[in-house]
């Protein structure tokens, strides 16, 4: 494998399928994505995972990370965290947030693994904010849980 990070151009399409893999609304994807920068881990021309990144004055949010089905379990997922970590210290980013469903456990220990703690809960945010409800882990999606990383 020949493994690169790249951020997608204007002139290129974000690779929605990925994307829904970790937000199951394209509606939902649609607010952030225009707002975001992409970054596509491939090798070769075949793109193994992606990252939306959205920058706002000195806070920076991961509104969407997804590894290929066929590829999880191989650290795409951290390499693409960690580049996003780095790119955000790059910009003078001072804060870099994620959130995740509370039902997400194998992504909050990730999250937790790379350095971000527990900031938040946001009560009912998949209920109120998507129109089928989500499934994971056998329980329903319910609340967001909000965590953060100093880059200062």
């Amino acid at each position: 494998m020949k493994i690169t990070i790249k951020s997608i151009t204007q002139n290129e399409e974000a690779p929605i399928e990925l994307l829904l893999l970790a937000d199951p609304s394209e509606k939902v994807i649609n607010r952030y994505l225009h707002k975001s920068k992409i970054f596509l881990v491939k090798d070769k021309d075949e793109v193994l995972g992606v990252l939306a990144l959205k920058l706002e004055d000195d806070e920076a949010e991961i509104m969407n990370v997804a590894v290929d089905e066929k590829y999880q379990g191989r650290g795409i997922g951290s390499m693409l965290i960690n580049h996003a970590i780095q790119f955000s210290k790059n910009s003078k980013v001072r804060k870099l947030l994620i959130g995740t469903a509370d039902t997400s456990e194998n992504q909050l220990r990730l999250y937790q693994k790379l350095g971000f703690t527990t900031a938040g809960r946001i009560t009912n945010f998949f209920i109120d904010n998507y129109d089928e409800p989500i499934y994971e882990n056998g329980k329903q999606a319910g609340d967001m849980i909000r965590l953060e990383m100093s880059l200062t």
